[in-house]
């Protein structure tokens, strides 16, 4: 894992005020979400269309710690919707990008870059890494389901987003929670076989990442800070074409062999 280059330094209470003052105005948020939010660590899956949006949010709102997996390079194909790149960045690694132009929003937060997440290596860096969250804004449904298989047998919450087309979904799956993944499941439950489809055959216009990136990143602060949010529940599906959103309500599949094995292992 690489090390980190995050100022840690403390803030006063003025210092928090002069620049978290408009979210800590909020008399659902104050000092006590701030406080959580500011000893948060999350690991985000991917620093493309989606994650760009869902780290700028998360470091801009003072997170305690942000690490960023991903093994790309910056394309050109990317800059249409992925905008914490540029022309300048074509070649470059994008998460040592997205460090650098993230650290230069908000010095206080820590930011590590790391690889691509490897099936044989995540395991370990969620046993490390000390989550509260993982974000996971990848672009292919393999990928989805191995980051959930992970995130269950590490029992860390995963907040897991997609958009291809048209289309977009949120969902929260609380995995700290036996019960809540007795009652609702996993991704798995809701997607169980990995697709080829991505957004070089589908299509995909930035707005509509940009939409469905930035309710993964509210829903990320809500349950970072404490508060309620609707897609521990449900899955927040996202029509761009006819700007419109549905929540459905999820439920586990009994037939589900990765939560099932979960399950089976917490009643031994």
């Amino acid at each position: 894992m690489a090390d980190a280059t995050g100022d840690t330094k403390a803030q006063t209470a003025e210092q928090l005020w002069r620049h978290y003052g408009r979210q800590l105005a909020l008399p659902e948020w104050g000092e006590p979400a701030q406080l959580r939010l500011q000893h948060a660590k999350v690991l985000l899956i991917g620093a493309g269309g989606l994650g760009s949006a869902v780290a700028t949010y998360l470091v801009a709102a003072g997170i305690g710690q942000l690490d960023i997996s991903d093994g790309d390079q910056v394309s050109l194909s990317n800059l249409q919707r992925q905008f914490l790149y540029g022309v300048a960045d074509l070649g470059l690694a994008k998460n040592r990008r997205a460090q650098q132009r993230l650290q230069q929003l908000n010095p206080q937060v820590q930011i590590r870059a790391l690889p691509a997440a490897d099936p044989q290596q995540l395991p370990a860096w969620l046993a490390a890494g000390d989550y509260q969250l993982v974000a996971d804004c990848c672009d292919n449904q393999a990928t989805r389901l191995v980051v959930n298989q992970a995130c269950l047998e590490a029992q860390i919450p995963l907040l897991s987003a997609a958009v291809s087309g048209w289309q977009g979904s949120v969902a929260l799956f609380d995995f700290s929670c036996p019960s809540s993944v007795a009652e609702r499941g996993c991704y798995a439950c809701l997607y169980p076989y990995a697709t080829a489809e991505d957004c070089r055959q589908l299509g995909i216009l930035g707005a509509t990442a940009g939409v469905v990136a930035t309710t993964q990143a509210l829903e990320a602060l809500k349950f970072l800070a404490g508060l309620p949010t609707p897609s521990d529940s449900r899955v927040l599906r996202f029509d761009a074409l006819g700007q419109r959103w549905r929540q459905l309500a999820r439920q586990r599949d009994r037939d589900c062999v990765c939560c099932g094995a979960y399950l089976c292992m917490e009643n031994h």
